[in-house]
């Protein structure tokens, strides 16, 4: 639990960058701490910025205030809601005959029951309205550890519960059983592009975003409502996490930007999991950081391969000391050139320089 909310403080939750967003504000639902909390765990927005640029309306108004837990956000025409603590989002569905819940959020947990209830009171269904479905977006526990809890909460037996198959492997032992407690195995594991409630007036489209930043990942489209839901892949208007985003193949993950600028056509509405809604702009600006992560990089990895000559003088006699130092002085290349350029137009910048620069001189070194 510890874990997961220091890794959402410093992942994602500073300041935002502006596009203004279909977002009713008048319905904005926040949930007061629970009594059995201790109060000095409780008020998240105590524990992050309150500064918003110009034209960030819905983050400023998701955020939490003193005392709460969560708000709650309806994306759009009442189908489409985010519980959110500050720093984590879970996103609700309502379906025409039950509600999808994508993610769990281990943060969220003890509320998040409440937050979905709530939505669903917001689009106006009555309290008997089923949560049906629980898609996992991926198996990292900050996003999903909160899934037994809030099926629990649920206690509907006959909920669908939604992976990839890689996700899915990752929940499971090589015995076939439930490998964590709290990330109960997938009743429908998904192999293929698939399409969920098609005939419905809220088709659910799942798609393989490859290992951008899990093995496993999907994108999730709600097509009628122009929402595309990815994750932990890109983080609107912040600098991408440490080791660009955890990703298990760099190539992937910069290639996930060309198809998110495809699908995210003009209307479309991004959830990446962390802080604001964004749009195809947004993804245009991360694939420009990237650009300019990777020409740092390679300049980098260019400057000590010609200097090399230096480093061996610096450590004789220890190989594997001289190739850690390349590495380690082309990443300090890259950091002391991408900061000042980056600072203000992506928050974190300066956080996770040299780690994501490192990751990009390994990737070109040796991918």
């Amino acid at each position: 639990m510890r874990f997961a909310l220091l890794l959402g403080a410093a992942l994602l939750v500073w300041l935002c960058a502006g596009n203004v967003f279909h977002v009713e504000f008048a319905n904005t639902y926040k949930g007061k701490c629970s009594t059995k909390q201790k109060q000095d765990a409780c008020p998240y927005a105590s524990r992050y910025p309150t500064k918003y640029m110009d034209g960030g309306l819905w983050w400023a108004e998701a955020q939490p205030e003193d005392g709460e837990k969560f708000t709650v956000q309806v994306i759009r025409d009442g189908r489409v809601y985010v519980v959110y603590d500050g720093a984590y989002q879970s996103v609700v569905v309502i379906g025409d005959t039950g509600a999808t819940v994508i993610d769990a959020p281990s943060e969220l947990e003890d509320d998040l029951f409440d937050g979905v209830r709530e939505a669903i009171r917001m689009a106006g269904r009555n309290q008997a309205f089923p949560i049906n479905r629980f898609i996992y977006s991926h198996h990292h526990m900050d996003h999903v550890g909160g899934a037994q809890q809030l099926l629990s909460s649920v206690n509907n037996p006959n909920i669908e519960i939604v992976a990839s198959a890689g996700t899915n492997q990752y929940l499971t032992n090589d015995d076939g059983t439930q490998r964590h407690t709290n990330r109960p195995l997938a009743t429908r594991v998904i192999s293929s592009s698939t399409t969920l409630d098609a005939n419905s007036a809220v088709p659910i489209k799942i798609d393989f975003a490859g290992p951008a930043h899990s093995i496993g990942g999907i994108l999730v489209d709600l097509p009628q409502q122009q929402v595309l839901i990815g994750v932990d892949m890109l983080n609107p208007g912040v600098a991408p996490f440490k080791r660009l985003v955890l990703s298990p193949d760099v190539r992937a993950y910069i290639g996930l930007h060309d198809t998110l600028m495809s699908r995210l056509t003009p209307g479309y509405i991004w959830l990446g999991g962390h802080g604001r809604p964004g749009t195809q702009d947004d993804v245009v600006v991360s694939k420009e950081y990237l650009m300019d992560l990777q020409r740092f990089a390679g300049e980098g990895a260019g400057h000590w391969g010609a200097r090399f000559a230096e480093i061996a003088a610096d450590i004789p006699n220890n190989a594997i000391a001289r190739s850690r130092e390349f590495f380690a002085r082309a990443a300090d290349y890259c950091q002391e050139r991408i900061v000042p350029l980056w600072a203000g137009r992506l928050d974190s910048v300066d956080v996770w320089a040299y780690d994501n620069c490192s990751t990009m001189v390994e990737y070109l070194a040796l991918d």
